[in-house]
């Protein structure tokens, strides 16, 4: 995968709250590996947590740990707003069980981005929305275009 960067320069998410949504597949598991994040600290993203296969997202705090499945494409969401309602779902797998921190961010979206430990993934396709949630109408959209364009082997 090449180095990629995208501009973040967001408020915390208790301010203004963000939803990533992506289509990726673990590869290979390696303690701490970037799918996503915001810098090389790991102040925001989505990382490889501390059991094969297990990803964490964070936002300052690491919480929300879920499985994957290594060679299998999931559909992932992340929702990021400094409160309990902080998720991650990676296929069907969901977990919400505490918040993810109030970071401010003015750093770049980081994917395979030399001087980061970054995992083995595949990251087809990656959107944010931010200021809260996508509709469940528009969320269900997702989800077939998602099954549409991929395939019935995807987790979603």
């Amino acid at each position: 995968m090449s180095s990629t960067r995208m501009w973040h320069d967001r408020l915390a998410p208790g301010t203004t709250a963000a939803f990533w949504w992506f289509i990726f597949k673990p590869i290979a598991w390696t303690l701490n590996a970037t799918l996503i994040g915001t810098s090389a600290t790991q102040t925001r993203g989505v990382f490889q947590g501390a059991a094969s296969p297990n990803m964490r997202m964070l936002n300052s705090v690491q919480v929300n740990q879920t499985v994957t499945t290594l060679g299998s494409w999931h559909r992932g969401e992340v929702f990021f707003s400094n409160s309990v309602s902080d998720y991650m779902k990676l296929g069907a797998t969901s977990t919400n069980l505490a918040s993810a921190g109030n970071q401010a961010q003015s750093n770049l979206f980081l994917w395979s981005f030399a001087g980061l430990q970054f995992g083995n993934y595949a990251l087809a396709e990656f959107g944010v929305w931010f200021g809260g949630q996508p509709t469940a109408g528009e969320k269900s959209d997702l989800n077939t275009y998602a099954t549409n364009r991929y395939g019935g082997g995807l987790l979603v």
